[in-house]
C-alpha cells in the first residue's frame, strides 16, 4: 500500500548518453515548486493475446514491458523547469515550439510512503515528457479556477540494460540508497571521493575521533563517513566493526582485554565508498602508535546498524 506522494525527482539525460550530471537532476516538491499531487503508471506489462482453436482459448503470454506511460499531476511547476523537461525553447522570455523541437530523454523517480511511513521509491528509467495541454477557464461567482497541469511521460527501455521500471522499499533491509541512485540516475561525471583522514586519541578506554573530509569529494556531496575499528587476533589479523556516522567528530568505547585497536575511516557519496584512510593503531591510554595503508577491498567487516 502506498500512502501520500511527497515529491518527484527528474533527471535529464546528457544528450546522446544515458547518464546524468548533478546540474540536471532536480526535485518537484513543496519547497522547489511543482508540488506533486497524483501519479498514475499504466501499461507496465506487455499484454497477452488470446488465440482460439478447436473451440478453446489459448493465451500467448506478453513479454517485457508494454507501452508504459506516466501521468503526473503537479501544482505550480516552474515554467523554466517545464520547458527544460519538454524541450521548449526560451528566448527573450518567450517559450516556443518549432519544427526542430525535440524533448530530451529523462528519468523520473516518484517518492511515496508505505503503511509504516517508510519511503517507497518508484522510477521509470528512460522516456520523454510531453508538454501539458493548455485549458483556460473563466472565473465565476464561486471564485478563481485553478488548472493543475497533467504531464505525460512515455517510457522506453534503456539501451544500457533494457530496463524500464524500478521500485524499492527503504524498509527492506537489503535496500541501499547508493545502489538505487546509480540505477535510476547513473552519473557521467562523478567518482567516489578521495580517502578522508582521521585523528584518534584514547583515554580510559574512550576513543575520540576527528575526521577530516577529503579535498576531492568526487563531484558529489559526501553523505556519511564510516568508522572501522577492531582488535588484533592471535594471528595478528583484525576483524573490523563498522559504524556509520554523519558527524566528523564523536566518541565511542571499545577495548577488549586491553588489546591494541586499529581504526580507519572512509567517506561515501552517491557513487560509493572511498578508499580507506590510513589505519591508526592505538593502545589503552596511548595516542597513535603506527599507521598503515590498507585497501578497503581486503578488509572483512561486520556492519552495526
Amino acid at each position: 500500500m502506498l500512502v501520500g506522494f511527497s515529491k518527484a525527482r527528474i533527471g535529464i539525460m546528457t544528450d546522446g548518453e544515458e547518464t546524468f550530471t548533478a546540474d540536471n537532476i532536480f526535485e518537484l516538491n513543496a519547497r522547489n515548486g511543482g508540488r506533486t499531487q497524483t501519479a498514475q503508471i499504466q501499461n507496465l506489462s506487455a499484454s497477452s493475446t488470446t488465440v482460439y482453436g478447436s473451440n478453446t482459448p489459448r493465451t500467448i503470454r506478453g513479454k517485457g514491458a508494454g507501452n508504459t506511460t506516466l501521468t503526473l499531476t503537479t501544482e505550480l511547476i516552474p515554467a523554466d523547469r517545464l520547458a527544460q523537461m519538454t524541450g521548449l525553447k526560451k528566448e527573450n522570455g518567450i517559450y516556443s515550439v518549432d519544427s526542430d523541437t525535440v524533448a530530451p530523454y529523462c528519468a523520473v523517480e516518484l517518492i511515496a510512503n508505505d503503511e509504516n511511513d517508510k519511503p517507497v521509491r518508484i522510477a521509470l528509467l528512460k522516456g520523454v515528457f510531453t508538454y501539458p495541454e493548455q485549458q483556460l477557464n473563466t472565473n465565476d461567482n464561486s471564485g478563481q479556477k485553478e488548472n493543475y497541469p497533467q504531464i505525460t511521460f512515455t517510457a522506453s527501455a534503456r539501451m544500457m540494460d533494457n530496463r524500464v521500471y524500478a521500485k524499492a522499499f527503504e524498509a527492506d533491509e537489503d535496500f541501499n540508497i547508493n545502489a538505487w541512485n546509480m540505477v535510476v540516475f547513473p552519473m557521467a561525471d562523478l567518482t567516489a571521493s578521495a580517502a578522508p583522514s582521521v585523528d584518534v586519541t584514547v583515554k580510559k578506554g574512550i576513543f575520540t575521533y576527528t575526521i577530516t573530509p577529503p579535498e576531492n569529494d568526487g563531484g558529489a556531496e559526501i553523505e556519511y563517513f564510516t568508522v572501522y575499528y577492531g582488535n588484533h587476533d592471535d594471528n595478528n589479523n583484525t576483524q573490523y566493526t563498522a559504524i556509520k556516522t554523519f558527524t566528523p567528530k564523536n566518541v565511542f568505547a571499545w577495548f577488549k582485554n586491553n588489546d591494541d585497536v586499529d581504526v580507519y575511516v572512509t567517506a561515501t557519496n552517491n557513487v560509493g565508498e572511498s578508499d580507506a584512510s590510513e589505519i591508526v593503531t592505538l593502545s589503552p591510554d596511548v595516542n597513535v602508535t603506527t599507521t598503515t595503508t590498507v585497501p578497503v577491498s581486503t578488509i572483512t567487516t561486520t556492519l552495526n546498524p
